[in-house]
This record gives C-alpha cells, sequence and structure tokens, in this order.
C-alpha cells in the first residue's frame, strides 16, 4: 500500500481511491464507453479531493512552524506533476501526430498557445447544455473588473466579493419551472 512521503499520519488510501475511479471515469468518458455517461463528473470529484488533500497539507505545515513556505510548496507541487505532464503530452502528440493528423493543427493550438481558459470554459458549457436544469457558474467571467471582490492580496474574497458569489450561485441552484 502507497505510504506518504512525509508520514504525518494523515494519510488515506481511500481518497487516493476515489481520485483513481474519477479519472478513469473522465477516461471512459473520452472513450465513449456506455458505462460512464456523466464521466466528467470525475474532473470535480478529483478537483474537490485535490483540494482538499493540498489544502490537509498546507494547514499541517501551518500548524507545526506557524509559516507555509509557498516556494517549497510549489517547488514539491512541480516535481510531483511536471514529469506526468511531459510524458502526457509527448504521449498525446506522438499518438495524434500517428494516427490523427487532421487533429494535429488543434492540438499545436490548444498546446503552445495554451488559452486553456477558453478552451475550459468552453468544454464546460457544452457538457452543462447537454443536462437539463444545469447552470453553470461562471465566476471567472462574474468577477472580472471587479477589484473590490477580493482582499489586497487578491486572491481571498472580500466581504462584497463574497456577497455577490453568494447571490450568484443561489440564482444559479433556484428550482427550474417546467
Amino acid at each position: 500500500m502507497p505510504e506518504p512521503v512525509k508520514g504525518n499520519g494523515r494519510y488515506m488510501a481511500g481518497l487516493d481511491g476515489l481520485r483513481a475511479l474519477a479519472v478513469l471515469a473522465v477516461i471512459a468518458y473520452h472513450l465513449n464507453l456506455s458505462i460512464a455517461p456523466g464521466g466528467l463528473l470525475g474532473v470535480g470529484v478529483f478537483f474537490v479531493l485535490s483540494g482538499y488533500l493540498i489544502t490537509d497539507l498546507l494547514v499541517a505545515e501551518w500548524q507545526g512552524n506557524r509559516q507555509i513556505n509557498l516556494k517549497n510548496f510549489w517547488l514539491r507541487r512541480a516535481r510531483r506533476l511536471l514529469p506526468a505532464l511531459c510524458i502526457m503530452l509527448v504521449a498525446v502528440g506522438g499518438w495524434v501526430t500517428l494516427f490523427d493528423r487532421a487533429q494535429l493543427a488543434a492540438l499545436r493550438g490548444d498546446v503552445l498557445a495554451a488559452p486553456w481558459e477558453r478552451v475550459v470554459n468552453t468544454t464546460l458549457a457544452q457538457v452543462a447544455a447537454t443536462y437539463p436544469h444545469t447552470t453553470l457558474v461562471d465566476w471567472y467571467a462574474a468577477s472580472a473588473g471587479h477589484a473590490s471582490f477580493f482582499s489586497p492580496d487578491g486572491v481571498h474574497l472580500a466581504p462584497a466579493g463574497a456577497q455577490f458569489y453568494a447571490n450568484l450561485v443561489a440564482g444559479a441552484v433556484q428550482p427550474h419551472k417546467d
């Protein structure tokens, strides 16, 4: 069984298992397998669990040292994620080059120009449109140009931003009338 790199007694193998299932659901969805028509739900599950685990690490560091070394945090993330990212980009690039040349121009645009925000938002909007009673809340677009929504650090919400976000989400989850 996998063990944590630095054992603090908080490792939960079940969370790794859930993240693995979430990734498999997304892969099955992209392969158009009938067992995963809602496989993109795996994206949300994966990110929620990953966010929890990252927050847990940062809280533990804060509780132990009364500080968080962001440089070391980002270096650890880069050492862990960049090798897999490079392998994935080479594998996908190789696959497309060898077996699906028609996609090569689109792949170059997605990888090299990296308009990730547009690509992700467009994809999410397309998927959300296929499900009845689904409202996509685009916090990025809604908060653009509203510096007063954020605290001086530019990350945390100020009271005005928290209220706006709460209203945005509340409006999105109102019951639909058919």
